[in-house]
């Protein structure tokens, strides 16, 4: 049974602090003690780390060793409308147990007025799921989540620069001329980063496809069935990965 892993609030050359929610729960579930053995993430490394001293609300850690970590080459880029925050929060897990490195919510058309303005007031709590993530799917750190912004903001952000290589942006889309996302990607050289837009409810305005499309974004369809955003999120991560990423490539479908 391999080691729990915990994502440090600090640390030093030598030693490693967990405090706060994570710590209170080492202290009162785990029944935390000096010298037990668990490994400690932080920046996209891991160690082996032996408790040293247990606190009120912290928990000190001796750093025995660096422990290797598997390089996961592809970083992925993962651009989701807000939608409703109970699916939206799953898929922000799930996101992170996927691998993606970068998370940028959306506000587009058809984004709910009222999820809009409270979103920017979840960061601490999403935050606090991608860390939770983190530890339970053994990653070195965190996706960075952006704040939220509006679609236009972000397309004018990510339009290609001149001479630009290596990066590969998707947009999901139910229009006619969406291309499978295999045969999308299977006669491509892997990139270094792959960008991904995925629509609200409803889908995305005619509009918006168009200037996603001007802003170097590739239509890619996931088959006949109409998908929630959650669920359309986390299907592309899946192929992303398995094609490019940590896995083998796999004959997937979609």
């Amino acid at each position: 049974m391999s080691r729990r892993r915990f994502y440090a609030t600090r640390i030093d050359s030598t030693q490693a602090w967990i405090e706060g929610r994570t710590a209170r729960h080492l202290i009162d579930v785990l029944r935390a003690k000096p010298g037990q053995l668990y490994d400690i993430a932080f920046s996209g490394r891991a160690w082996l780390g032996r408790i040293a001293t247990v606190g009120r609300d912290r928990v000190s850690f001796e750093l025995v060793e660096e422990l290797e970590e598997t390089a996961t080459g592809l970083q992925i880029d993962l651009a989701p409308s807000i939608v409703k925050f109970d699916p939206f929060e799953w898929m922000l897990e799930k996101a992170t147990e996927l691998g993606v490195t970068r998370i940028h919510p959306l506000m587009t058309r058809r984004t709910e007025p009222r999820l809009g303005e409270a979103a920017g007031k979840r960061s601490e709590r999403w935050q606090r799921l991608l860390i939770d993530a983190t530890q339970q799917s053994r990653r070195t750190t965190p996706p960075d989540l952006l704040p939220p912004r509006s679609l236009s903001e972000f397309l004018q952000q990510e339009r290609p620069t001149e001479g630009e290589t290596g990066t590969l942006r998707l947009i999901a889309s139910e229009l006619g001329d969406a291309e499978p996302l295999r045969r999308r990607i299977e006669a491509l050289t892997p990139p270094q980063r792959c960008v991904v837009l995925i629509g609200p409810e409803g889908g995305w305005t005619e509009d918006e496809a168009t200037a996603a499309q001007a802003a170097g974004f590739l239509p890619i369809s996931l088959g006949p069935r109409i998908l929630r955003a959650e669920t359309a999120s986390l299907s592309v991560l899946a192929v992303l990965q398995m094609w490019w990423g940590e896995g083998e490539k796999s004959a997937v479908s979609c």
